[in-house]
């Protein structure tokens, strides 16, 4: 090791020169090695085309078509309603359906230019209605009317039956801004329920413009019986009847 740290102090040139040479000369040799290897562009490309039979993704395939999305989503008719307004609210965009319902007899007496009747559509993935159905009581005989409106192979069709009534609960709640009759249509609530609660504020006299100045009104109920009604901020209430 004296030797050679001796001989690098003698001869500084010699040695860095001798090592210059051997780096490129190493350089060199790399890049003569890497041309012999063949240009990309000229190797030989072949295509080759395969059918492949899969049952596992035909399997898959089918599950996916028996899997079909259905939709669901309920509505109260208006005295306003056509075909296509009435679709819309349901979120069904299905022209065959709306010709079917504008041309269809029992559709058009009990759906258009009725208020207050629940409607329920099922449509599919693709928002084609898949079934239609309402429901009325038109008399108070212990019975209610539900037309169905369903797709077949052939198309649509329809059929109204009469079935004996359930009674079962609902709530619903509502903000008055403007009348009380606007807030219930908005609650989506009969106009039989809107007449019986109009007349708990007339006769607790509490006016609707009054009760309209509150900053909420919630009322609960059973079918065609009216439970409690309150003016949240105003502290206005009404006995149950």
């Amino acid at each position: 090791m004296a030797r050679a740290a001796a001989l690098g102090q003698q001869y500084p040139k010699r040695i860095t020169a001798i090592i210059a040479a051997l780096l490129v000369g190493g350089t060199g040799a790399t890049f003569a090695v890497a041309n012999f290897a063949p240009d990309a562009s000229d190797l030989p490309v072949r295509t080759v085309v395969e059918t492949v039979q899969s049952d596992l993704l035909a399997a898959r395939n089918e599950d996916i078509t028996e899997l079909a999305m259905r939709l669901y989503r309920s509505e109260t008719t208006r005295s306003s309603d056509t075909a296509d307004t009435l679709l819309k609210r349901l979120g069904v965009i299905d022209p065959q359906a709306a010709a079917y319902l504008r041309a269809d007899a029992q559709a058009q007496s009990a759906l258009l230019g009725r208020a207050g009747r629940n409607v329920t559509a099922e449509v599919n993935e693709r928002q084609g209605l898949l079934k239609l159905s309402a429901r009325w009581s038109p008399v108070d005989d212990g019975t209610f009317k539900r037309l169905t409106i369903e797709k077949t192979v052939s198309g649509f069709r329809s059929q109204v039956e009469t079935l004996p009534l359930v009674a079962n609960t609902r709530l619903a709640s509502g903000v008055i801004n403007s009348s009380l009759f606007a807030a219930t249509d908005d609650a989506r609530l009969p106009d039989s329920i809107a007449t019986q609660i109009a007349e708990i504020f007339r006769v607790t006299s509490i006016s609707t413009a009054r009760c309209a100045r509150a900053t909420a009104s919630r009322w609960c109920m059973k079918p065609w019986k009216v439970m409690a009604n309150r003016c949240a901020r105003g502290g206005y209430s009404a006995p149950s009847s």
